[in-house]
């Protein structure tokens, strides 16, 4: 049985995750009525990092991923048995740290040096950062979209990230490294897909699930560093 696990279970959890690719991509409105998000193989089975490892949310989550040729799309379904304890600020930009949040890690080069995170609220207020050399820089403000609902069973998020907002390969198929979190402000929650192995804690970078994106656009991209120079000069006539 245990030649059989193996041979057959482990090479099945190393395939890269190949999220389906539409035609017609979803609206972000943070209502997951699109037809694309049916299409899709849910993400399911989230497991705690924080404050324990390998433990059952107690409300489940549902997330999902699609692509077009210029976008990646992304949603989340968090389910919350006592939804009016949800907490969601309107508040700025990349000052959601204590809400609940969802968030996608993107190691975009498949190679465990540095990774993309895009932060969403129940609200759909964003915050975002990228991570290197064991550091996370929250001053990276990046131009993506999203959209967030609270009902009656929890919230919902919406997501579209550009492929001209971030760097990747230049090859086809394009490999990437994903990682899907969740975090519950009042039970101090954080969960995540894949799971976390204790082992080796809170490294994300090297438990990321392999992506695999087909006929995607590539592009170029610049980056532009304002800057000038001044002088004076005087002159004395006596």
């Amino acid at each position: 049985l245990l030649i059989v696990f193996c041979l057959i279970i482990l090479p099945a959890m190393a395939e890269a995750y190949e999220p389906y690719k539409v035609s017609t991509p979803p609206s972000v409105d943070g209502i997951l009525n699109d037809h694309a998000w049916s299409r899709c193989v849910p993400v399911r089975d989230f497991v705690t990092f924080i404050p324990d490892f390998d433990r059952v949310m107690k409300d489940s989550t549902i997330a999902y991923m699609t692509y077009d040729t210029e976008n990646l799309y992304f949603a989340f379904r968090c389910f919350d048995s006592e939804p009016s304890l949800i907490k969601s600020s309107v508040n700025a930009r990349d000052n959601i740290a204590t809400d609940d949040f969802v968030c996608i890690n993107l190691d975009s080069f498949n190679d465990q040096q540095s990774l993309y995170a895009f932060y969403v609220n129940p609200r759909g207020i964003q915050m975002d950062s990228r991570f290197a050399a064991g550091k996370e820089d929250f001053s990276a403000d990046f131009v993506w979209y999203s959209a967030g609902t609270i009902d009656s069973t929890g919230y919902t998020v919406e997501m579209k990230i550009p492929l001209k907002s971030i760097r990747f390969s230049k090859s086809d198929p394009v490999e990437m490294g994903i990682f899907f979190e969740r975090s519950v402000s009042r039970t101090s929650e954080h969960a995540s897909w894949p799971r976390l192995d204790p082992d080796k804690g809170y490294a994300f970078l090297s438990q990321m699930a392999p992506l695999k994106l087909t006929g995607v656009k590539h592009y170029r991209l610049f980056e532009l560093l304002p800057a000038f120079t001044y002088s004076h000069n005087d002159s004395r006539i006596d």
